[in-house]
């Protein structure tokens, strides 16, 4: 009788001990209890019934790329004839690492006197995809196993921003570059720095603790701010896939992470009653028991209040996201008929279909703007360019076409806009096995809601591929280009589209804004979406 209650209360304390574990010691981002008990704005209110949305839905689907993609190699010059002066530099520039071109008569082919130029074998990697830009005429080339993203593009779904990247003042060429009076963002070419800088529209500072998607999403749920679109206010504004991240982080929002599961809950916790609750092994129902006894007992000091008013948010909050989540049915066919591509069991794949179910539950998780943000990483090709985007780009575009399938089939494909983020780009010219850190790069956004009249087109400015002292824009003497479009401009397009006003919103959302983008006035930033 004294062994069984020595043992119980051993058991018991164990509970105690891992359940205090589990609210202090686990890593920052890792589980969606430590997202909403930081969250404690959040609580049992969150989860009434929200009236439906009376102005329409809409959400960013931000891909992080993460180690810098080599932009170049995802969209290159393509030209018109077999001995085309932008693709004969670009083969000349990149030597080793440039890739050879379809036959444009014969897509997917060996391009005969096209490829010529090319150095990495068509018949191992396969060969450049011609696009057209319709507002120049200009011919590019898609890296080879893209295959879905040249369609999309074909089709007026997706499109690319060239040249994008992190500045601070505009700056035109490399004279300026050279000026003291041209600020830089700081730490250039550096990843960590590169990748806060992309999230915050601050690259002046390496203290800054808030995004843009999260300065964003504030100013859109704000009930007080003249630009609140009364949007439902909770836990399920900023979704991520890799845990508390800069980007969706705001003065009042919270990326609230999740799995490709659902939301993470307390292992081996149930509502104490429940079936969940009557199938678990003994320990883990001691364990529920003492959690349920934290969040009824009764606390007299406001800040242990406070935080178990959190710990039973963040329960309940964990309990609702997953009921919806876990019960949401994706649609299988197309509007036209034919079957929905399958996310796959790729990293993008798997994330995206968690982000499929999210959307697919909006209303009943009471939603109208959403932001989320998933990541491939890998993408830090010094050695083994060729080969690591061969092997890794299949799962992208694959990813991608799957996405963008559920969202022609939910009917809500010009609702959600899907765009690509990385570090920086990387040089034009091959250091032998790969590529090095630059600057500029080029950027993917996919989506219904994109600007085409004319024709499918690719915006900013594409640089002329040109070496050393023959290119206005390389700082180096490997082609380390200065970027012709700011992610403040790219980003502003993203802030536009969600419902943020010019002016003052505009520049509370990204502070930079008025160096590359007249916030006061009434058009696009840029162009490509529909706003």
């Amino acid at each position: 009788m004294f062994r069984r209650q020595q043992s119980d209360e051993s058991q018991m304390s164990r509970s105690r001990r891992q359940l205090l574990q589990y609210g202090t010691c686990g890593a920052m981002g890792s589980t969606t209890f430590l997202s909403t008990m930081l969250n404690l704005r959040l609580t049992s209110s969150a989860l009434a019934a929200a009236p439906v949305p009376t102005t329409g839905y809409k959400a960013l689907v931000c891909i992080f790329l993460n180690g810098a993609i080599d932009g170049f190699q995802v969209l290159t010059p393509f030209g018109d004839t077999p001995g085309d002066t932008d693709f004969a530099n670009y083969a000349a520039s990149r030597s080793n690492m440039s890739l050879k071109r379809e036959d444009p008569s014969t897509p997917g082919a060996p391009g005969g006197g096209w490829d010529t130029a090319g150095q990495a074998a068509g018949a191992t990697y396969g060969y450049l995809q011609q696009i057209t830009d319709s507002a120049t005429g200009k011919k590019y080339g898609i890296h080879p196993r893209f295959t879905h993203l040249k369609n999309l593009y074909n089709a007026g779904k997706a499109t690319f921003v060239a040249n994008v990247g992190a500045l601070a003042d505009p700056i035109a060429n490399k004279t300026e570059y050279g000026q003291v009076s041209k600020r830089k963002p700081v730490g250039l070419f550096s990843h960590s720095d590169l990748q806060r800088h992309w999230q915050t529209g601050v690259p002046m500072s390496r203290n800054q603790a808030k995004g843009w998607g999260g300065r964003m999403a504030d100013l859109l749920t704000d009930p007080t701010s003249q630009n609140n679109l009364n949007v439902y206010t909770s836990a399920y504004s900023a979704i991520s896939l890799l845990g508390r991240n800069i980007w969706q982080t705001g003065t009042t929002t919270t990326p609230y992470a999740i799995s490709t599961a659902g939301a993470v809950l307390l292992d081996g916790y149930a509502v104490p009653g429940t079936s969940e609750y009557n199938a678990l092994q003994t320990y883990d129902r001691d364990a529920s028991d003492i959690q349920n006894d934290f969040i009824n007992h009764q606390y007299a000091d406001l800040l242990e209040k406070s935080i178990n008013v959190a710990r039973t948010s963040a329960r309940d909050a964990g309990e609702s996201f997953n009921s919806a989540y876990t019960t949401a049915q994706l649609p299988t066919t197309l509007p036209g008929g034919g079957a929905v591509t399958p996310f796959g069991t790729g990293s993008l794949g798997t994330q995206l279909q968690s982000v499929a179910r999210v959307i697919k539950q909006r209303a009943q998780l009471g939603q109208n703007r959403q932001i989320f943000m998933v990541q491939v990483g890998g993408w830090d090709h010094h050695a083994n360019l060729l080969q690591n985007q061969n092997s890794m780009i299949p799962g992208i575009d694959t990813g991608i076409k799957a996405f963008h399938d559920f969202l022609s089939a939910e009917g809500i494909l010009n609702d959600v806009c899907t765009f690509t983020i990385s570090d920086f780009g990387r040089t034009i010219s091959s250091n032998g096995i790969g590529t090095d850190h630059a600057w500029g790069s080029n950027m993917i956004v996919m989506g219904g809601a994109l600007n085409t009249s004319g024709g499918p087109r690719i915006w900013g400015t594409y640089p002329q591929i040109l070496m050393g002292n023959n290119s206005i824009l390389d700082t180096s003497t490997r082609g380390t280009y200065i970027p012709t479009t700011s992610t403040d401009a790219f980003h502003a397009e993203f802030c536009r589209w969600m419902g943020i006003a010019n002016g003052s919103y505009l520049e509370a959302v990204l502070p930079n804004i008025r160096r590359f983008y007249g916030a006061g006035s009434s058009g696009n930033p840029m162009g490509f979406l529909n706003i």
